[in-house]
């Protein structure tokens, strides 16, 4: 009799009706990510409340010493964090605009549209220090390509990278040069999946271009503008190859960004508490702004 029910048992745990089923798909993901997800930064937080440094053989907690003096006025991180807000504030808006203009574009019925569609995607696939040390060569103030045409328009050689102004636009539009097909194809696939009669019906009743625009195409990319908008905000706190190839932070620390800093204090100078901290000051930053934007975003698309 007992064998009897532990072979229905066995029989219950493979049928398809059995609730583990799914959990035994999900488990080879769940091991990894609570390995080298979960796991990690519990550690890290962890390590944020003590002194640890690579070079120490013991650490001891110091409680909220690291995460204080990271925002004393004047600290180099709170610097740097600036600049890193300065930087998504310019980028993101901009990315998000000119993704979603070419992708309409790149949608109407004009001759190459596909070429244009691979032009601009194809920046995309390139490594960011490629692209980084690109720009460097065309934006340097002797040798680079864009000094030597102004040259011989007669006009002044420019310190596109050196000048603490420009330093940031400089990182801004590379960013947007190698980022841009990431955003425009979501918008893309977007305005694609619309159909065609919501246009036809408005048009019939008389809606302008601009209409079109607002109240059927705008309202019903709200998912990929969530999508579009989380992606670029993560990616712009994040903000580091760019940064450090081609200004290195500087001129000053005009360019200098918090994950630039957070490498150097970790990888550099070996305080690892103090990195931690910083690590998890960031990621509680991009995650509000991440809840923002699912507050405003995520509503419900009316058809």
């Amino acid at each position: 009799m007992q064998d009897k029910r532990r072979k229905t048992g066995y029989l219950l745990f493979l049928s398809d009706r059995s609730p583990l089923i799914p959990w035994l798909f999900l488990l080879p993901f769940l091991l990894f990510f609570l390995i080298f997800m979960v796991y990690p930064m519990i550690q890290g937080l962890y390590i944020s409340f003590t002194n640890y440094t690579i070079l120490s053989e013991r650490m001891s907690l110091v409680g909220l010493r690291n995460y204080l003096n990271l925002l004393r006025p004047g600290d180099l991180f709170l610097i740097s964090l600036g600049n890193t807000f300065k930087y998504v504030a310019l980028a993101v808006p901009v990315l998000l605009g000119c993704g979603l203009l070419f992708a309409i574009v790149v949608n109407a019925p004009i001759k190459g549209r596909m070429l244009f569609r691979t032009a601009l995607s194809a920046p995309f696939v390139i490594n960011v220090a490629s692209i980084a040390l690109l720009w460097t060569w065309i934006l340097d103030r002797e040798i680079g390509m864009i000094n030597y045409y102004f040259m011989k328009l007669g006009l002044p050689k420019q310190e596109w990278i050196y000048h603490p102004f420009s330093a940031m636009l400089v990182i801004v539009m590379v960013s947007l040069w190698g980022r841009l097909g990431s955003v425009m194809l979501p918008f893309l696939a977007g305005l694609q999946d619309i159909p065609q009669e919501y246009y036809e019906a408005a048009i019939i009743d008389g809606a302008s271009k601009w209409n079109l625009f607002r109240y059927i195409t705008l309202p019903l990319l709200k998912p990929i503008l969530l999508f579009a908008g989380v992606s670029q905000v993560v990616a712009g706190f994040q903000i580091f190859g760019e940064v450090v190839m081609i200004t290195g932070g500087g001129p000053g620390y005009s360019t200098r960004v918090a994950m630039q800093h957070l490498y150097e204090v970790g990888f550099s100078w070996f305080r690892l508490g103090e990195a931690a901290a910083m690590s998890w000051i960031l990621f509680l930053i991009i995650m509000f702004f991440t809840i923002l934007q699912f507050r405003y975003l995520s509503g419900r698309v009316e058809y």
